[in-house]
């Protein structure tokens, strides 16, 4: 029980140091849930330290100081004891990185051989993973496993595998003592300190890299990956691409369906040189004073404007019956036109001009 503090420094240090492990301790629990094969695997940067096991039970740890140190040998090993583990805890201290690599004796695993033909290499650790569950009494879970390819056969095309398994009972003793210091088993050789390593290992930790998992792919695998990886590339182009064509073929479209037809076209023309003479001549003055000034023995066939030879500000105006020369000269007494012409060639049809505007835009009314 703690005794009396005072409020100052040495109450609050303790607090500070509850609360800050707190996070390291949370940390810990956490990564504990997680099993040691799939930490193997997410294990990148080669183990801190090394440890070997050997046939009669002893251990050796050590520091490694680089990636391809060797183990510890046989002179360094230890019987399992309080003070294997005391060297153990010394060793480690407050390192950050806490991965291991452990080497076992070859007489501790089964090496088994078998034959698959070449083209089931990329099955063939299914292959073999099966085959030694159905052999071996103990569960999947109790297994460690790996294997490689030791030979081929040129005539048959048949590969020699060695497959290397481990029960994991046989390393719960480094297990627990490489445990009980906070380290994880990251990479588990067979032989190595013996002098006669395989290649192997057996927390399945092969190099867990997409660089590598891309090298072990057969050839053809890899023209595949390569010519997905360029499609995957490829795609935002090409939709880019499709989408401008989509975008230029909808506004095409758009054009043509708000263009106008010739039924269209024609009315616009006509409501606009309406529009136009409307703006200079009162239209309602003008007909009106046509019909009033033309014979009663005289009709209206043909009214246009500015049609064939004619200019702006002349009309075509056609009759039926009567004296043309008496229409024409009813017609020359308006006010509304400057001239009124016959058109040569053309029986009973007259042109009309107009007068120019005045200087304020429009022409005088009748009664002007």
């Amino acid at each position: 029980m703690v005794e009396g503090r005072g409020s100052g420094g040495a109450g609050g240090g303790s607090v500070g140091d509850t609360l800050g492990s707190l996070p390291r301790w949370w940390l810990a629990e956490l990564r504990g849930l997680v099993p040691d094969s799939l930490k193997a695997r997410t294990v990148a940067a080669p183990a801190a330290f090394g440890c070997s096991l050997f046939e009669d039970g002893s251990i050796a740890f050590a520091r490694l100081t680089h990636a391809k140190a060797p183990l510890p040998g046989e002179a360094e090993a230890m019987a399992p004891s309080e003070l294997l583990a005391a060297h153990v805890a010394a060793l480690v201290g407050s390192t950050g990185r806490r991965s291991v690599r452990l080497s076992v004796p070859v007489s501790l695993c089964l090496v088994r051989r078998t034959r698959i033909p070449g083209r089931a290499l990329s099955h063939a650790g299914a292959i073999l993973k099966a085959e030694i569950e159905e052999l071996m009494p103990l569960a999947a879970a109790d297994l460690l496993s790996d294997w490689y390819v030791e030979a081929e056969d040129p005539a048959t095309r048949e590969l020699q595998l060695v497959q290397v398994v481990l029960a994991r009972s046989r390393i719960a003793g480094v297990a627990e003592l490489l445990g009980g210091a906070g380290l994880t088993l990251t990479r588990l050789t067979v032989g190595e300190a013996e002098g006669r390593m395989m290649p192997v290992d057996l927390m399945d930790g092969r190099d867990p890299t997409l660089g590598a998992f891309l090298a072990r792919l057969p050839r053809r695998s890899k023209a595949v990956v390569a010519l997905a990886a360029l499609l995957v590339l490829a795609a935002p182009f090409v939709v880019a691409a499709r989408q401008e064509a989509a975008l230029a073929e909808l506004s095409l479209e758009r054009a043509v369906a708000l263009s106008p037809g010739a039924a269209a076209r024609a009315a616009s023309a006509v409501a606009d040189a309406l529009e136009s003479f409307g703006r200079q001549v009162p239209v309602a003055y003008l007909l009106d004073d046509i019909a009033t000034r033309l014979p009663s023995n005289v009709h209206l066939t043909r009214f246009q404007f500015g049609a064939g030879p004619l200019g702006k500000g002349q009309f075509v105006l056609s009759t039926e019956g009567g004296d043309a020369a008496k229409t024409r000269a009813a017609l020359a007494a308006s006010p509304f036109f400057a001239s009124v012409e016959a058109m040569e060639g053309a029986v009973g049809t007259l042109v009309l001009t107009l007068p120019a505007p005045s200087p304020r835009g429009a022409l005088p009314g009748p009664g002007a």
